[in-house]
């Protein structure tokens, strides 16, 4: 007698982009982070931000020794953390072609797990509104004091300091900012933010799409609650057509001859 696997597992974004973008003409490399699947090193946790972006950019130097790709027109897609990571290479490598992001975030980590703990304190029904405010102070409290006792892995540590914008400021290749409207991890003002701080430095490519009635994941979802992602998992685990389509034509623009 078999197992059910679990919901997330069927939910598998990046092989659909992947797919989507080959098929029109444009070459993709996936990797596994640093200790997940294939990939040797990890464990995941003890892998730095900054670190992952560096697999990423070692990633790019291979495809640059690659003599059928053109070096020329390499670009960078990442969701979530990601969309971090994929700034801080086109920042420090110009000749990135495209950029997208996908619920990038714009603050802090420190403030990302304040906003998350925030939405779980409230989606409680048996609390008032002081209590609910007493339990996201204790619990950043908490956060807090583990913090000053040196707790927390190398990933979590990175995750809870590193401040992106700086390294969006620093983006001149064309950018294209993702976000869903219901998104429970990254508040949907943080697309704004990201393309603000491009702007200031000087990017005049940069566009913006929100998805109405999606969520962090980009699956079309009018609730957006994490707590229900499992329920929608099981009837759903195909990427919006909306946001596949917005990837691949962007990307067919932005990559192709001149």
């Amino acid at each position: 007698m078999g197992t059910w696997r679990k919901p997330a597992g069927y939910y598998k974004p990046f092989r659909q982009i992947a797919d989507a973008i080959s098929r029109k003409g444009i070459a993709v490399l996936r990797m596994d982070d640093q200790g997940v699947g294939c990939s040797g090193g990890g464990p995941f946790e003890n892998i730095t931000i900054q670190e992952r972006a560096d697999d990423s950019r070692a990633g790019i130097e291979y495809l640059r020794t690659n003599k059928e790709i053109d070096e020329e027109r390499i670009g960078l897609l990442g969701l979530s953390e990601g969309g971090n990571i994929g700034p801080m290479i086109a920042a420090s490598d110009p000749s990135i072609r495209a950029l997208v992001m996908m619920a990038g975030s714009a603050t802090n980590g420190y403030e990302i797990v304040e906003y998350q703990s925030r939405l779980r304190i409230d989606e409680r029904s048996d609390l008032t509104d002081a209590e609910k405010e007493r339990a996201l102070e204790n619990s950043m409290e908490g956060l807090n004091r583990a913090l000053f006792r040196g707790e927390g892995s190398p990933w979590l540590r990175s995750f809870l300091f590193y401040r992106p914008l700086p390294a969006a400021q620093n983006v001149s290749c064309p950018a294209l900012i993702l976000h869903g409207d219901k998104d429970a991890h990254v508040p949907v003002a943080h697309a704004h933010l990201l393309a603000k701080a491009m702007r200031t430095g000087g990017n005049k490519d940069v566009t913006v799409k929100i998805f109405a009635d999606h969520n962090h994941l980009f699956l079309q979802d009018p609730d957006g609650s994490r707590s229900g992602y499992n329920d929608l998992l099981w009837h759903t685990n195909r990427l919006s057509e909306d946001v596949l389509k917005t990837i691949t034509d962007w990307l067919s623009r932005h990559l192709a001859e001149d």
